[in-house]
């Protein structure tokens, strides 16, 4: 893992900060934020915009990084961003991930890390865990779920924001390009590192973003596809949430019940917003995207 630095011409970033204000003055009731941290110039980026938000707004912000332990040198990588953070008077929390990973390894990574990222969040009682997702993650995983013949949820991309584990998980840079948080980053002389696995071609998503390097025009079809896709799929999800207005009844903690024949009647997209929103009302997550 490389450590960089460089200087180039700074620009005004104040559109992102505004941005991600905006996007977190939606759940200002709950107050407290868990950052997801990895260490690279996205995570980097948002724990930047946030320590600046924490300060103006007064909200509470706790950083954590899970080490997964699949590099000899993970455990020296996360003591280094801990002391990257600290720099800037910052506590990063380091979890570490016990179980062992053989297969699909991105995968079950990605699943323990939200699995620890989630329990971290309710020890901290916050309600929400922001990631650094940002705009080219979501055009490769338009290109992926394209590959594997998703249908139109799954061409919709990723979500900027859904239940998790009771907890909503937030991605305030979904809409950002990698390269202006790699430009954040270098302007304001923020350190970051750079993760090896990011060039490992085994890896579905890395064939995936140097097929995608190699052919913007694709890039930005993709990115339409994925907001049409999302368009359409918002139609049915207005449709889907006064069926279960109607039709849903919810007694907490965790029951919830609808007419079985109707439901059936749905068409396929309807089925699993519907489920989605039987998890909302449940406050868990049942398979939500």
């Amino acid at each position: 893992m490389r450590i960089k630095n460089s200087n180039v011409t700074r620009h005004n970033y104040s559109e992102i900060y505004q941005k991600v204000n905006l996007i977190l003055k939606k759940y200002k009731k709950n107050n407290s934020f868990v950052v997801g941290v990895s260490g690279g110039p996205d995570s980097l980026a948002l724990v930047s915009i946030t320590k600046s938000i924490a300060i103006e707004k007064k909200y509470k912000f706790f950083f954590a990084l899970v080490d997964h332990g699949l590099r000899k040198n993970s455990n020296k990588e996360a003591l280094s961003i801990k002391k990257l953070l600290k720099k800037q008077n910052l506590t990063l929390s380091i979890l570490k991930n016990k179980q062992k990973i053989t297969k699909n390894i991105q995968k079950k990574a990605r699943d323990i890390r939200y699995e620890l990222l989630g329990k971290f969040c309710e020890k901290k009682n916050a309600k929400s865990l922001l990631v650094a997702h940002h705009q080219d993650d979501q055009i490769e995983t338009i290109y992926m779920r394209l590959g594997h013949n998703s249908g139109l949820i799954g061409l919709a991309g990723i979500k900027k924001q859904r239940l998790f584990q009771g907890i909503k998980l937030i991605r305030p840079l979904l809409d950002q390009k990698k390269v202006d948080l790699d430009n954040y980053c270098r302007d304001k002389k923020i350190k970051y590192a750079e993760d090896p696995s990011n060039y490992v071609m085994r890896y579905e998503r890395v064939r995936a973003r140097a097929h995608l390097q190699a052919d913007k025009r694709l890039s930005k079809q993709l990115l339409q596809l994925g907001q049409y896709a999302e368009k359409i799929a918002s139609v049915f999800q207005k449709y889907c949430s006064v069926w279960c207005a109607k039709h849903i009844q919810v007694e907490l903690p965790v029951y919830a019940s609808m007419p079985l024949d109707e439901f059936l009647c749905l068409p396929e997209i309807c089925l699993l917003y519907t489920s989605d929103a039987a998890d909302e009302g449940l406050g868990v997550d049942l398979g939500g995207r």
